[in-house]
């Protein structure tokens, strides 16, 4: 240890010539410190029914403290009681009236809080062999800031932190093509899950491609040519007057029209007849897929097939690839999608068709099986069973869908699904 010692005289003296400097450096220093946060003092609040704006004024006025907020609605109101630190005062303001702040010197910050939904789960496959791609880009292209993830080694991915709204993805893997997912919905009630299939890109050499955009509507099938768009189950719920039915969704499509009745989604193809439009459900062709279908027509009054098990799916109005042989006026080609691997997830829902309860999820957790099942049953007879006096003739229905997906490393993927449905009434026999 080096110790310095000065006579008395010296630092007297420049005490005297430099005073001042000390003075205006320690006056500097106290206010800087003074500055960095509110100051820690005892407080006293009695709100009854005030707005946010007269309680800024109220803090502003009594605690010298500026506040910041934006778009911020002050027209929100509060009733609170509070004795505290002035520093949680204003936490208590923020969370009972879902506001986030963030204190700087004696200036605070207020802004609305987020609702965060639910990850976007899942999973990104070889379109032909169905073996997971390891090392997949995943972007949300309309995101602030973008939302980035990779597949793992079982082709899994999820994209966490996103605000409630719907979404666009883009995957990308280096030899495959690229995809885009629009429109995917995150809330807070169910975690989206979605299975992304790519296909093999061969390598082109000395070659330009101009492109305008990427058609989100053209057909899954390669054979199909023209006449044929890809739908899917977003917009079977967007569709004004759908009811979540694909058959009245196709109705707003060009050369399509209906019966000229509401009550049934039998369709008219370019002038055909509708007992020449082909359902097929997972590349096996189906009977009329409705209830109360009439005989010898394609369509009916309510639609066995739920919104919530459909996946991406083709509608054809011509040119048909030659795999659809029995088809003269039109082609549903439907498929279920898979449930989610990550979790198990139950629904509820009632609508004034029918009360339809779902379940999908994992079979083995941390395995790439899966299942997804769903039944409905009329809400009408479930109304009648209480208010029997409401209407005279009541016909029940219900049915049942699933799918239960099983991808093998070595033997592939192997699928089992089902589309079945009853109706009755008081005055019609049971079918």
């Amino acid at each position: 240890m080096i110790s310095v010692y000065y006579p008395l005289s010296f630092i007297t003296e420049n005490l005297k010539r430099k005073g001042w400097v000390i003075i205006v450096f320690w006056f500097s220093w106290c206010h800087f410190s003074h500055a960095q946060d509110l100051a820690p003092r005892h407080v006293i609040m009695q709100f009854q029914n005030e707005t946010l704006a007269q309680i800024i004024n109220f803090i502003t006025e009594e605690h010298s403290v500026q506040f910041s907020y934006g778009k911020v609605d002050l027209r929100k109101k509060l009733t609170l009681n509070f004795e505290g630190n002035l520093e949680e005062a204003i936490a208590t303001v923020c969370r009972n009236l879902n506001l986030e702040f963030q204190i700087h010197q004696n200036r605070v910050t207020l802004r609305e809080r987020t609702l965060i939904g639910l990850p976007i789960v899942g999973v990104i496959l070889d379109d032909e062999s169905k073996y997971p791609l390891v090392g997949a880009n995943i972007v949300i292209t309309n995101s602030n800031p973008a939302a980035v993830a990779i597949s793992d080694q079982n082709g899994h991915f999820i994209i966490s932190d996103l605000p409630v709204g719907r979404y666009d993805l883009h995957v990308s893997y280096l030899g495959y093509e690229s995809k885009i997912i629009n429109q995917i919905l995150v809330s807070t009630g169910k975690s989206p899950s979605i299975t992304i299939g790519l296909k093999e890109s061969p390598i082109s050499i000395n070659t330009i491609i101009v492109s305008n955009r990427i058609d989100p509507t053209s057909p899954l099938n390669e054979m199909a040519v023209n006449s044929a768009r890809s739908f899917s189950v977003e917009e079977t719920s967007r569709f004004s007057s759908t009811l979540s039915d694909p058959a009245r969704m196709a109705m707003a499509f060009a050369g399509v029209s209906g019966n000229g009745d509401d009550l049934s989604n039998e369709i008219i193809i370019r002038g055909n007849s509708s007992r020449g439009l082909s359902w097929r459900l997972e590349g096996i062709e189906i009977p009329n897929p409705n209830h109360f279908s009439d005989l010898g027509s394609g369509g009916g009054n309510i639609s066995m097939l739920s919104a919530s098990t459909l996946g991406a799916s083709d509608f054809y109005t011509g040119a048909f690839p030659a795999e659809f042989g029995n088809a003269f006026a039109g082609v549903f080609d439907l498929r279920l999608r898979n449930g989610d691997t990550q979790k198990r997830s139950y629904t509820l829902q009632v609508g004034t068709l029918g009360a339809a309860a779902a379940a999908e999820g994992y079979i083995k957790k941390g395995g790439r099986s899966s299942y997804l099942v769903n039944y409905r049953y009329s809400t009408i007879d479930i109304i009648d069973r209480f208010l029997p006096a409401i209407t005279e003739d009541v016909f029940p229905f219900q049915d049942l869908s699933f799918k239960v997906n099983m991808p093998n490393k070595k033997w592939g993927t192997f699928s089992i699904f089902g589309l079945g449905a009853k109706i009755a009434g008081k005055n019609l026999p049971e079918a």
